[in-house]
Parts: structure tokens; C-alpha cells; sequence
């Protein structure tokens, strides 16, 4: 298959090009005139988009997929598209099911293929044993036909060249690193630059850490421990310096304060619609006996616990608890980045008391 890529081509570049060729003569005819129009065109083409030739192989589909699957299939894409274009859970839970859907009816169609090659073939030793052999022996995959050396060379050079382009960057970053702290300020560039800069001890913090509300500080304070290493080491920082003034440079919220971030942000997708079924369920406005002012300010009702160690851990407890101590303007957000920036905002100054 022979095909050009139209979309590199810059238009500016296109007319600079196509300007400094010659123009024809004003007494030429039409045929010329078209003829020197397209020479013009496609040595502009072959120089700025040249053809490229690929080769494409068509699979046959099995015998068993029929056009239900096929069309199930496409839906399957279609969904898949929709949820990471999205990023909605609604959509996303729509794809899961879809795609359980998709593989139950896969394989009913092929026990209803071979059940039915079966069942014809009866008294039939022959193809039986045929069918039974390339159900438990598969045919080897095909070597690829066009493999050559040169191939194989060209495909581990693309490799080695990314793997070198990102070594030298990860260079770059650890240069940029190992700045003394005196040199790192308050709104400067560097510092601007490592609050957006996540270390995998961040992630690995973040990671599922709505499960450790309710747990003793002492706990806490190991994670919180790992924290303080992390930024040493963006920082520069002597393990003898005080680390609260560099959390506070960096912007990073304590690990308590993290926590409590991620459960707000899971009650407040859920209150949007925006969270699977059964967190959605765990929760349950308030609703007062008699008409108040709280009526119309989304609360939640805080159900009451047996056991303080381990009932009022739930989310059902501390997320209602959360969210009614809340400000209203932040339960009132209209968006999902809106509330989050309110939200950090609010939990970053109650951290450090500003």
C-alpha cells in the first residue's frame, strides 16, 4: 500500500516552493500550462510528503465469528473511545460490560460452531479426529515473510535511540537535582519546576490511601516519613533542616491531608454521578424533620457507629463527617477540577495553619 502523509506538510513551506519554481511562458497553451502545473505540484509533493510504500496483510476471520460478534465489536471500540476520551466511570463501567458481554457470547458462538461440526460429523472418524486435533493443537504462528536482517536492525535501532533519548533526560533531571539548597528559593523557576515533579514515593503514598483513615498517627507517621525523605531529596535538603518549610515550598499536603483529599474527592464524584453504584450507595442526604436553613446546603447524614475503632473508619461514617465540615463553597463546586483546586486549597492552609 503506497500512501502520502499530507497532514507533515506546512503550507507555508508548500508555497515558498512552489513560488520559486519557473513560470511558464504567458503565450503557452492550456495543455501546457496544466502539464507545468502538475510537474510543479507533485515535485512539491515528492519533496515535501514522499510516497511511502507499506506492506499490509489481511487475516482471515474464523469461521465462527458471525456478524452479531463483528457488530459487537465495533460497539466494543466505540466504547472504549468514549471512555478514555471521557474518563467518566459511567462510561467506563458501560465498556467493562460490554466487553463481558462481548467474551460470553464469543465463546458461545465457538461451542456452537464445533458443537455443530461435531454433531455432522457422526460416524464420521476422520473429521472428528481432525476437529479434536485443531481444538488441542493450534497451528504454529507464521514466521513473518518479509523478515530480514535489515528489518530486525532498523527495528532494535528505533529502540536504542528512545532508550538513549531517555537516559540523556534522566540526566538532564538529575543535574538539575543536585542544586545546593541555599540556590533554591521561594518562586523561583527551579522550585516552580519541582512542585509539578512527582517522585514514584508520591504515587506509591497516593496509592489506594483512602483505606487508611481512622488509622493510629503512629502509622501514619511512617508514610509521612517517606514524604519528608522524598522531598529531601528534590530539595537537597540535610536531614537535620527543619522539613516543614520545604513541604510548604514544594506545596505537598501532609499524608493525613491526603487522605482526607482523596475520600472528599470519591464523595464528591459520587454525589455527581461520577462514581460506580456501590459507593454511591454508601451515602445518604440529610434530611432534617423540619424545615432549616441546612435543608439546602448538601449535607450528609452521618450514620452512628457501634465501634470506634473500626465502624467509624467506614467510608459510609468518615465521609459524611468530611464533607459536612466542609465550607459551602467548595460542596458547591460546579466541576471535578474546580473542587479539587478548592479543595487543596483549603486542606494546604489548615495544614500549616495559614
Amino acid at each position: 500500500m503506497s500512501y502520502r502523509n499530507i497532514k507533515k506538510v506546512v503550507p507555508e513551506e508548500l508555497t515558498s516552493l512552489v513560488t520559486s519554481y519557473p513560470c511558464p511562458s504567458p503565450n503557452a497553451s492550456v495543455v501546457d500550462l496544466v502539464g507545468n502545473y502538475n510537474n510543479c505540484m507533485s515535485a512539491a509533493l515528492n519533496s515535501l510528503a514522499p510516497l511511502k510504500t507499506r506492506t499490509v496483510s489481511f487475516v482471515h476471520s474464523a469461521p465462527w465469528f458471525t456478524p452479531e460478534l463483528r457488530q459487537m465489536k465495533s460497539m466494543g471500540r466505540r466504547l472504549e473511545q468514549l471512555s478514555k476520551k471521557t474518563g467518566l466511570a459511567v462510561h467506563q463501567g458501560m465498556y467493562s460490560e460490554h466487553i463481558l458481554q462481548y467474551k460470553k457470547a464469543l465463546s458461545a458462538a465457538k461451542s456452537s460452531y464445533y458443537a455443530r461440526i461435531i454433531n455432522e460429523g457422526e460416524g464420521n472418524t476422520r473429521a472428528l479426529f481432525s476437529t479434536v486435533n485443531g481444538l488441542l493443537k493450534p497451528p504454529d504462528s507464521t514466521i513473518y515473510q518479509n523478515a530480514s536482517v535489515e528489518r530486525c536492525s532498523a527495528f532494535l535501532n528505533f529502540f536504542h535511540t528512545k532508550i538513549e533519548a531517555i537516559h540523556q533526560q534522566l540526566e538532564c533531571s538529575i543535574t538539575k537535582l543536585k542544586q545546593p539548597c541555599s540556590l533554591i528559593e521561594l518562586g523561583s523557576p527551579t522550585i516552580n519546576a519541582l512542585s509539578e515533579f512527582s517522585l514514584p514515593a508520591e504515587s506509591r503514598i497516593d496509592y489506594c490511601n483512602s483505606i487508611f483513615s481512622g488509622i493510629p498517627q503512629k502509622s501514619l507517621h511512617h508514610l509521612q516519613i517517606i514524604q519528608n525523605s522524598a522531598a529531601r531529596i528534590v530539595t537537597g535538603t540535610k536531614s537535620t533542616g527543619h522539613i516543614t518549610p520545604v513541604l510548604l515550598q514544594l506545596h505537598w499536603l501532609p499524608v493525613t491531608q491526603r487522605v482526607q483529599f482523596k475520600i472528599l474527592l470519591l464523595t464528591y464524584k459520587a454525589l455527581h454521578n461520577l462514581a460506580p453504584n456501590y459507593i454511591t450507595d454508601l451515602l445518604e442526604s440529610y434530611t432534617p424533620s423540619r424545615s432549616l436553613r441546612s435543608s439546602s446546603a448538601g449535607l450528609l447524614k452521618v450514620p452512628k457507629m457501634n465501634l470506634s475503632t473500626m465502624g467509624e473508619r467506614a467510608f459510609s461514617h468518615t465521609a459524611p463527617k468530611l464533607w459536612n465540615s466542609l465550607p459551602n463553597n467548595i460542596r458547591q463546586c460546579e466541576s471535578t477540577a474546580q473542587f479539587k483546586k478548592e479543595l487543596k486549597t483549603y486542606l494546604f492552609r489548615l495544614a500549616y495553619g495559614l
